[in-house]
């Protein structure tokens, strides 16, 4: 890959998370693989220039009769992107496990050093560890983020409620 690329790996749907402590007791992480092992399958792409950006709609193949996935990618003059994520029933989304996550997965070439958004903080919060945590705007270094002395991914360097993020 080119060392100028920012994004190393594709942006991609991601609706699958590490299993926690609590999904391997519950064996969760067997049941929830239909979700890690979705295949994102492009249907269709649309772009359109409009006033102040450009916008491309990446719409993929239903996966099985569960759930169809669609990305919208606003780009702006000034290198911002704003990225929208959709999901619909595709028929038979009441008979798959529960979601585990709705998100979006990425990989950047590790010339970054700083991270600042706007969310639940400063310090590290999850679903059952956030009412401590305050809404607002936080500045930290991206090694800061990933503690090595415990690597469970509920409880290193995880931010609920995120409203936006800067990696820069």
């Amino acid at each position: 890959i080119n060392g100028n690329n920012i994004i190393e790996d594709g942006i991609l749907p991601c609706l699958a998370r590490a299993a926690t402590e609590n999904d391997l007791g519950a064996n969760f992480d067997e049941t929830q693989d239909i979700w890690r092992s979705m295949e994102y399958v492009v249907d269709k792409t649309s772009i359109e220039k409009m006033e102040d950006r450009y916008r491309i709609v990446v719409d993929y193949k239903p996966y099985e009769d569960i759930a169809q996935i669609s990305l919208t990618y606003d780009i702006y003059a000034d290198g911002t992107i704003s990225i929208r994520e959709k999901m619909t029933d595709a028929g038979n989304i009441a008979a798959a496990f529960m979601l585990p996550r709705f998100g979006i997965g990425m990989s950047l070439n590790g010339a970054f050093s700083n991270l600042e958004y706007f969310g639940l903080g400063p310090h590290e919060n999850y679903a059952d560890r956030c009412s401590s945590a305050s809404m607002g705007r936080y500045c930290n270094r991206v090694e800061d983020m990933y503690h090595y002395g415990y690597v469970r991914p509920q409880e290193s360097g995880t931010r609920t409620q995120l409203k936006w993020i800067a990696v820069t």
